[in-house]
């Protein structure tokens, strides 16, 4: 018991806000990042350039929410059509919440290992 407690005590993360803030050095701050070189504008331009089209989104979304409100009323009896309705109606909003939440985590603790309970030994 004693060991595990010490070991968790030693590998816990500090809290995001105990450390000292840097000072704000003025002259640092205005420099400008370096220019993207023609093979990065390249990249981000087929990266921005290759996306879903958003009716192919939402018409996909729409034909897996019917077959699921058809289906699993008939696997799950104690499920009605609009439980799945419903269900698929606050999804994406609970996706948008939970993908904001874990974006802040990462960018306050810095590291990705702590995601969902991950374990680092």
């Amino acid at each position: 018991m004693g060991y595990t407690t010490s070991s968790i005590v030693k590998t816990r993360p500090s809290p995001p806000f105990s450390q000292s803030l840097p000072a704000v050095e003025t002259q640092s701050s205005t420099t400008l990042p370096p220019p993207l070189s023609y093979d990065e504008k390249k990249y981000t331009e087929l990266f921005l350039k290759d996306q879903i089209q958003i009716w192919i989104f939402v018409g996909g979304y729409i034909s897996i929410a019917i077959v699921s409100a058809i289906i699993l009323p008939r696997i799950f009896h104690q499920l009605s059509w609009y439980h799945i309705v419903v269900i698929y109606t606050i999804a994406p909003v609970l996706a948008f919440c939970n993908a904001y939440g874990q974006t802040g985590r990462v960018i306050l603790h810095g590291k990705q290992a702590t995601e969902y309970g991950a374990s680092s030994h």
